[in-house]
């Protein structure tokens, strides 16, 4: 059997560094609001007090899918910051 190096995908490596921290927060936001949205879907098609429509469901889906990302980001932002603070090799010198 032979073990092949797997490369990255090469149009991802060629964005820049919040870009991709970008890319990554809406795809984990995406995640994690819709997992939220179908466990409350879930719980509220076994329960009598629910609300009545499926907005509030959406609405607070929305606004975790937008701190992921932006959490996201910021986290990005800061730990390139702090690479460049940190930093003790010689590149870039």
């Amino acid at each position: 059997m032979i073990l092949m190096k797997s490369k990255p995908l090469i149009i991802f490596t060629k964005f820049p560094t919040l870009i991709k921290a970008g890319i990554f927060g809406a795809a984990l936001g995406l995640i994690l609001s819709l997992s939220y949205i179908g466990t409350s879907i879930w719980l509220c098609s076994s329960l009598i007090s629910c609300p009545i429509h499926w907005f509030p469901f959406v609405i607070i889906g929305l606004l975790i899918w937008m701190a992921t990302m932006l959490s996201s980001i910021l986290a990005a932002i800061a730990l390139r910051n702090m690479f460049r603070y940190f930093d003790v090799s010689d590149r870039g010198r």
